[in-house]
């Protein structure tokens, strides 16, 4: 029986769920808190660090400190993420209906400082109309400076009643200089040279300009009503003291100048609610209903025609979507030089302009058929657009971009190869598109799902998919990438927590003393400093939160050659806060506190096949496998052949001390044989650490024999 090496390399190929029989060698069952990067291969992800802030920390009825309080959490938040610079991020959480005023805007930093928020003119009145919950009802965008929310549930409307101007006069020409009285005002009927037709009030007379000021016309209906639409958030940097203030107020909406309800009435979505706003070629895009309408070019809150006698470039577009009407737009993303509309009964267009964006060039075109979920806010990466459909019992995940081989656009589901591997109702995306990382969570799940691309010129060489699982009691909020970092809110024991995750290999940790050795793989680390207790000869960490699953201790930098060791404490959960304790003194300097997690990986089953991919009938003996790792001290590798029990090898590096207070050595390159002794197609093969240690498997080598099935000649 010959022998056969079977190789797996690169190990990024993420879960399958296809026949067993169809998957790649570097296709996985199962694959738990890993990291696939293509020049890396699969690898153990990152710790996550706790994020607190201490001064801002309110408690509850048992001490226990938190990042928010429980009286103010919200009931199904809508939460939205402001990036003004690298200085100023902010969380933005929104309860529409729920507590206090002073509760349905909240707004944290990215260290989790509360932020003050002024509401000016009772404009939370606005996020609280309608019967919806916050997650449902509000939405936001951030463009500038500013954030503008707006309420699905309320119906946008005109206001205001006929001027009356005083001494009023009529004419077709201005005179310039002007004549007659400052405060005057006359109706211009047709356009003048620099003057659009409308009612215009002389402000001077001498021979220096200006000397006329157009008004709102002297008509009913000329005003938007601001309490119908989108409020605008504002920061200021300087307010509340210097430490930054946000204000909450209604945004002022330019009002018609010319015409009457006929030639000028104004965007046609009033009536209606506001589905979807963004800003695009200089313009705000409103979407509502099967309506698209924007604001005058240049001129985001002027949603009136300038002169209704003439038609000019900048003007307003008000656009139709194609059909029967039965579609409505649920989000409107912008991509490249094109406006992409998906809408509901699984509809998607494209507004485009030959040249540029005007009322006469402007065109909306239908392009792929797919359905899309409301629930998950579309995500842009590079040209690319992702969005999710909802199958039922599953989610899928759409990649929709403009492939130049077809000459059309294409929306391709990712995830048709891992079919029901994504959850029922995703509602949340994220992107990393440093590191063409799609993040995705449903809204009662505790994982994170991601999906790890690698496009070569124009082919797409990687489209991987994992999770990383978090506590199962928890429930992912939201989250944002920011410098390489996920940021996570969450909920968890009545209270909101924000940790954040590397997203690419980190540096070491490092705390007020120093860096340890490697980067701590483990979750919710905190430093703290130790008490010694003589009498009990323990040392005890106690942590800033409770927290039942917290484990690990691990000595910090300020600890030298014994830095990066790991202790094994016990945990006390009895107060207010979580305390853990070690025999000895340990107090000197400050060590890592944080939990395990287990990083779990299993190879998907082991098929002989041949130069076209097509497997060879027979069977295969797997006799070992060769791990090939860098930097990593330690792993387990379960192996159950069908019929017997599992039986864990473990691989660990080089160890000095005891395995109390052990320290690990990490080879820069290494490889170390398995014995696996199993059948190819039925034997499990796992990948496990819940350690500190790193732990990145590049590839493998599975050495085989393997026994072709023999066929009867005299068959044929």
């Amino acid at each position: 029986m010959p022998t056969q090496r079977i190789p797996a390399a690169p190990l990024i190929g993420g879960v399958s769920r296809q026949p067993p029989t169809n998957r790649s060698y570097t296709q996985f069952e199962t694959a738990d808190n890993i990291v696939q990067f293509i020049n890396r291969g699969m690898e153990r992800r990152y710790g996550g660090e706790y994020i607190h802030a201490p001064e801002h920390a309110d408690s509850t009825t048992d001490g226990t400190l938190e990042w928010l309080p429980a009286d103010s959490l919200a009931t199904d938040p809508y939460i939205h993420w402001i990036d003004r610079d690298a200085d100023n991020r902010f969380c933005l959480i929104l309860d529409g209906s729920q507590g206090t005023a002073a509760n349905r805007v909240q707004i944290f930093r990215e260290d989790g400082t509360k932020v003050s928020v002024v509401l000016s003119n009772s404009a939370d009145a606005y996020l609280a109309s309608g019967s919806g919950s916050a997650v449902d009802k509000l939405r936001a965008i951030t463009v500038g400076d500013a954030t503008f929310i707006w309420n699905k549930e309320v119906e946008t409307a005109l206001k205001g009643t006929a001027a009356g101007y005083a001494n009023l006069t009529t004419a077709t020409s201005l005179p310039v200089p002007a004549t007659g009285t400052v405060g005057h005002y006359i109706h211009l009927t047709s356009a003048d040279v620099g003057y659009p037709v409308g009612v215009w009030e002389i402000i001077a007379t001498d021979d220096i300009g200006p000397w006329y000021e157009r008004v709102t016309t002297d008509l009913d209906d000329s005003e938007i009503d601001e309490t119908t639409m989108p409020v605008r958030l504002s920061y200021d940097p300087a307010g509340d003291g210097g430490a930054g203030e946000f204000t909450l107020d209604y945004e002022t909406w330019n009002t018609r100048k010319s015409g009457d309800s006929v030639t000028n009435p104004g965007p046609s979505f009033i009536g209606s609610a506001i589905d979807w706003i963004t800003v695009f070629q200089d313009r705000m895009w409103f979407g509502s209903r099967n309506k698209i309408v924007t604001s005058q070019a240049g001129d985001l809150f002027n949603l009136w025609v300038d002169d209704w006698q003439t038609s000019t470039d900048s003007d307003p577009i008000d656009l139709t979507l194609p059909g029967d009407g039965a579609h409505t737009v649920e989000f409107m993303i912008p991509v490249d030089d094109t406006l992409l509309v998906i809408a509901n009964g699984a509809r998607q267009y494209e507004v485009k302009a030959p040249n540029s964006f005007t009322p006469g060039e402007t065109n909306i075109l239908a392009t792929t058929s797919n359905p899309v979920s409301p629930d998950a806010q579309p995500v842009v990466m590079g040209s690319q657009v992702y969005f999710t459909s909802n199958r039922g019992r599953f989610t899928s995940l759409y990649e929709y971009f403009y492939n130049f081989d077809r000459d059309a656009n294409l929306a391709v589901d990712l995830s048709k190869h891992c079919d029901g591997y994504l959850p029922a109702s995703v509602s949340r995306l994220a992107v990393s598109e440093t590191d063409n990382i799609v993040f995705s969570a449903a809204s009662d799940d505790s994982s994170i799902y991601l999906n790890f691309s690698h496009w070569e010129v124009s082919q797409k060489v990687q489209n991987a998919f994992s999770r990383w699982v978090l506590d199962s009691d928890a429930v992912v909020e939201s989250f944002r990438v920011y410098d390489n970092y996920l940021y996570i809110l969450y909920s968890k024991d009545n209270n909101y927590w924000l940790e954040r995750i590397p997203i690419t290999p980190p540096a070491a940790d490092t705390d007020a003393e120093g860096s340890v050795p490697y980067h701590l793989h483990m979750d919710r680390k905190v430093s703290v400093t130790g008490s010694y207790s003589s009498s009990t000869k323990t040392t005890s960490w106690t942590l800033p939160f409770k927290d039942e699953n917290m484990d690990l201790v691990v000595l910090g930098g300020g600890w030298e050659s014994r830095a990066g060791t790991i202790l094994e404490p016990t945990v006390d959960n009895s107060g207010s806060t979580t305390v853990l304790s070690v025999i000895g003194d340990w107090s000197d300097y400050p060590a890592f506190c944080g939990k395990s997690y287990e990083t779990s990986v299993q190879l998907s089953p082991l098929y002989v096949k041949d130069q076209n991919g097509q497997v060879v009938d027979g069977v295969l003996s797997v006799l070992r496998m060769i791990t090939h790792f860098d930097d990593t001290p330690f792993f387990e590798v379960d192996v159950q052949p069908k019929g017997r029990a599992a039986k864990t090898k473990r691989y660990i590096s080089n160890r000095l001390g005891s395995s109390y207070t052990g320290q690990f050595t990490q080879a820069d390159y290494g490889q170390v044989p398995i014995s696996i002794k199993g059948k190819g197609r039925d034997t499990k093969i796992t990948f496990k650490s819940s350690s500190p240690l790193p732990m990145l498997i590049t590839n493998l080598d599975f050495i085989c024999n393997f026994a072709p099935l023999k066929q009867n000649s005299a068959k044929g």
